[in-house]
């Protein structure tokens, strides 16, 4: 573990029990949660991370130790099994990944964020490690990450979309967005579409 001023953070590894404060972070940082305006429950929590069914971790916290273990920040990933030239390996996405408003002024730079990047690529990504990082940052995570963590652009990928015919209601315009074999698609948002944070749930039912 080490320590970085002015808040002596702690940095380390997730362990059982940081879930709520992990949490708790999430919404200070997303402020109303997921875009349909709730909170991040625990239960989609534990699917995403607990219940991950290469049973590995990859998250890396940020800890106010004198904030009674407050999660400062976060840079976490979620492993999957990917096959790579004849073998199993493994890939992680990453996700997640945040710095609460209150710890962004104060540390010099490179900043909390590509600080604990940094220390999470060091730590599984690499030559013996997990083969390959991958995910879709938004444009601020982009910069920094370009700038500091090697970020590159693997391909650009194409977004078909159709304008909708009326006003999408508040809480459903994320639900217009599909993924098919081909790839992410657009499709008209229905009052039958379910929110985008709730379409883990189908993950877990039978075919």
């Amino acid at each position: 573990m080490e320590t970085a001023a002015p808040y002596d953070l702690t940095f380390r590894e997730y362990r059982p029990g940081d879930e709520a404060a992990i949490l708790d972070c999430f919404q200070r940082v997303f402020d109303v949660g997921t875009p349909e305006a709730r909170p991040r429950t625990m239960d989609h929590w534990h699917w995403q991370y607990a219940k991950n069914p290469t049973a590995l971790r990859r998250i890396l916290l940020a800890v106010d130790e004198r904030a009674g273990g407050r999660v400062a920040a976060q840079y976490a990933g979620v492993p999957v099994r990917m096959f790579d030239r004849g073998a199993t390996t493994i890939a992680t996405q990453a996700v997640d990944s945040m710095v609460d408003p209150a710890y962004r002024r104060g540390l010099k730079r490179p900043g909390l964020f590509a600080t604990l990047g940094a220390r999470w690529y060091a730590k599984w990504i690499h030559t013996d490690g997990d083969r390959l990082a991958y995910g879709i940052p938004v444009p601020q995570s982009w910069r920094i990450g370009n700038a500091l963590l090697r970020y590159e652009i693997v391909r650009t990928q194409p977004i078909l979309f159709r304008e909708p015919d009326a006003p999408i209601p508040a809480g459903r315009a994320s639900g217009s967005a599909a993924w098919s074999r081909r790839g992410p698609s657009s499709t008209r948002s229905s009052p039958r579409s379910p929110p985008t944070s709730d379409m883990w749930q189908f993950a877990t039912r039978p075919s």
